[in-house]
C-alpha cells in the first residue's frame, strides 16, 4: 500500500517536472508570469527634434514643393547639428522613426483639422 502511494507522488512529481518544463520551452503565459503596467518606454525622441520634424511637416503642408521624406528630413537634423542650431548631445533618430513619426502626425494633424472643420459648422 505504502509502495503504491510513493510511485503515485513519484510520478506526479514526473509529471509536474514535465509539464514545467514544456511551458518553458512553449512559452505559454501563465497568471503568475504575466506583467502588468506600461511597456517599456525605451528611447523617445528629443522635444527639441519634435518641434523641427513639426516645422518639417508643417512647411511640406503649406508649400507642396517642400515636402520630406525620412532621409531629407533626418538629413536636415543633421545638418542644423553640424552648424549648432541643435545641441550635439541630441540624438538624431533613425530614418525608421522619423518614417514613423511621420505617420502618427500626419494622423494627429488630420484629426485636429476634422475637429477644427467641425467646430466650425
Amino acid at each position: 500500500m505504502m509502495n503504491e502511494k510513493e510511485n503515485c507522488v513519484g510520478m506526479i512529481e514526473i509529471l509536474e517536472n514535465e509539464i514545467a518544463k514544456e511551458m518553458q520551452t512553449k512559452k505559454i503565459a501563465l497568471k503568475h508570469n504575466q506583467k502588468y503596467g506600461k511597456k517599456s518606454l525605451g528611447k523617445r525622441i528629443a522635444p527639441q527634434v519634435v518641434v523641427l520634424l513639426e516645422s518639417f511637416f508643417l512647411e511640406g503642408n503649406v508649400y507642396k514643393n517642400r515636402r520630406m521624406n525620412g532621409h531629407t528630413m533626418r538629413d536636415k537634423l543633421v545638418e542644423k547639428q553640424e552648424n549648432g542650431e541643435l545641441a550635439r548631445d541630441i540624438e538624431i533618430p533613425e530614418v525608421f522613426f522619423i518614417n514613423n513619426w511621420i505617420a502618427r502626425f500626419s494622423v494627429k494633424s488630420k484629426k485636429n483639422l476634422s475637429e477644427q472643420a467641425i467646430a466650425s459648422f
